[in-house]
């Protein structure tokens, strides 16, 4: 019989961000009645140019590690959280593979933010982004800052299809916490698109303010004829998007969308990819398969034209 109970799959390397992320997921398990699943991957570096004799000691070093990682791991929530039932995976893998595989049969994974310098994560990229990119369900990304709890959600407002699924999860977010929901949508960044880099504006800044303002009006009625119970706060900013996002004092959760929902070279865009790797509070990435549902009939209406 299978267990029908959902998972928050967390992976642990050792890291701050790493400690921060399985707490923050057996806090999440424990709020959703979920098993948590901790995560290790036992990579080893440079296996091809090994010797076997070689290969096969660093394997074992690098087991044994995992294997003393998890049990701390599961010491420190069962400790913490005696409510959660906790399941351990030890594997050797590369990381991002591991937890985006782990992810076709969870609900939410929950990933530190890369150990990385900014230079190695320029070159290599980062696991949390790797997983945030490929996942099948929301990916929520824990930064080294010690997450605050009892803050409100704050969710990127956007007409798209991923854009509507992050106004849904966050909805729902807010609704599991009992907090409040700030959505906010950014017009800066859309004149500047508007306008042209060095091209006459043709568009008054007055009326892309205004079309943008009732676009977020429309999205946020069609949001609380599905969640009236959610106290949602909705806010047109001035600053640049992610700016806007990042400027919610104690902020508990961020909720944002993959830019595309196709398989592409990236789907995070530029925006949530600098969210993932610099916000201070955890980001949730949402969009295309990572949904668990499907949105609700939230206003599609594109720009309105504006006098030019």
């Amino acid at each position: 019989m299978t267990d029908a109970r959902p998972k928050v799959v967390v992976g642990i390397d050792g890291s701050e961000s790493a400690e921060h992320a399985l707490l923050w997921a057996a806090q999440e398990a424990t709020r959703r009645g979920a098993t948590l699943v901790i995560a290790h991957a036992g990579d080893v570096p440079d296996a091809d140019v090994l010797t076997d004799e070689t290969r096969h000691e660093v394997a074992s070093e690098v087991s044994d590690y995992g294997t003393a990682l998890l049990q701390d791991a599961v010491d420190i929530v069962q400790e913490g959280f005696c409510p959660v039932e906790v399941n351990s995976v030890l594997r050797e893998a590369n990381p991002a593979d591991l937890l985006t595989e782990l992810s076709a049969e969870a609900s939410l994974v929950v990933v530190g933010r890369s150990r990385h310098n900014p230079i190695e994560r320029l070159l290599l990229g980062s696991n949390a982004r790797r997983v945030a990119d490929r996942a099948h369900c929301p990916v929520v990304v824990v930064s080294d800052e010690v997450p605050t709890t009892g803050g409100p959600i704050v969710v990127g407002v956007s007409e798209t299809d991923n854009g509507r699924l992050a106004m849904q999860m966050a909805c729902d977010e807010a609704r599991l916490r009992s907090a409040e929901l700030v959505a906010i949508r950014s017009w800066p960044d859309i004149a500047w698109a508007v306008s042209g880099i060095g091209f006459p504006l043709t568009t008054p800044l007055a009326g892309i303010e205004q079309a943008q303002q009732r676009l977020l009006d429309e999205m946020v009625a069609a949001t609380r004829s599905h969640y009236a119970d959610v106290r949602l706060t909705p806010h047109l900013s001035a600053q640049p998007t992610d700016i806007a996002l990042t400027s919610v004092e104690d902020a508990a959760l961020l909720v944002v969308g993959r830019r595309r929902t196709t398989a592409q070279i990236s789907r995070l865009g530029p925006i949530t990819s600098w969210l993932i790797e610099h916000a201070t509070c955890p980001v949730m990435v949402v969009g295309g398969d990572t949904a668990q549902a499907e949105a609700p009939e939230l206003a599609t209406a594109a720009v309105a034209e504006v006098a030019s």
